[in-house]
């Protein structure tokens, strides 16, 4: 069964969108939700903890 996707709206800092902007095209993704996904599913693998 093929997973649907889900749209989702954040405000995050501008410095944080640059930042993103920068690994998206340091790391030649197509698109900002390709690099964004990546990063998020980068990050929850590694079981984060709220300090």
């Amino acid at each position: 069964m093929e997973e649907k996707n889900k749209m989702i709206n954040i405000a995050i800092p501008e410095s944080l969108l640059e930042r993103m902007e920068d690994f998206r095209f340091d790391q030649r993704f197509k698109t900002r939700a390709e690099a964004m996904r990546f990063l998020m599913e980068w990050a929850l693998d590694r079981n984060p903890k709220k300090e």
